[in-house]
């Protein structure tokens, strides 16, 4: 991929994750807090939302503030920032590319609620079946996830 088109791919997937993640928490900040759970397909999807001030599954939440400013705001930017010089100057496929800026999009999403929204990350959504049910999580996450499954898939098929 030429210079040029990988600096587009790039941006444009990172500006489409982000939007999409910032308009989604605004949604659900205006028409879910304070307000009971809404519940769908049987419970399946329920959309609840919370102000979460650690990261993934609230790990990290009792640290004191100063220490989870420097690890989910400094550190995550920090990380943000190489990965996406990362994906900028390297010459990696399509596939790569798009997990690297997956990757860059959602840390991007969660980084600017803990910079603008007071050091947490505005979370919306569970998943469950039962007794079984996810962990309370947003569209930066899903970007995450989405980027770490395209990476190594990625690099499942560049070995064959």
């Amino acid at each position: 991929m030429r210079p040029r088109q990988r600096v587009l791919w790039v941006l444009l997937t990172l500006a489409a994750c982000t939007g999409c993640d910032q308009q989604t928490k605004a949604l659900a900040a205006e028409h879910l807090r304070g307000r009971e759970a809404l519940s769908f397909l049987g419970g399946l999807i329920r959309l609840d939302y919370t102000e979460n001030p650690g990261a993934f599954l609230s790990l990290g939440d009792s640290l004191p503030v100063e220490w989870r400013t420097a690890l989910f705001t400094v550190g995550a930017s920090l990380g943000l920032a190489a990965v996406l010089l990362y994906a900028l100057l390297s010459r990696r496929s399509r596939g790569e590319m798009l997990a690297l800026a997956l990757l860059c999009g959602g840390g991007l999403g969660n980084v600017i609620d803990r910079v603008f929204y007071g050091g947490y990350a505005r979370d919306f959504v569970v998943l469950g079946v039962g007794p079984l049910h996810t962990g309370v999580f947003n569209m930066a996450d899903l970007f995450l996830m989405a980027g770490c499954a395209a990476w190594i898939w990625s690099q499942r098929t560049s070995r064959t």
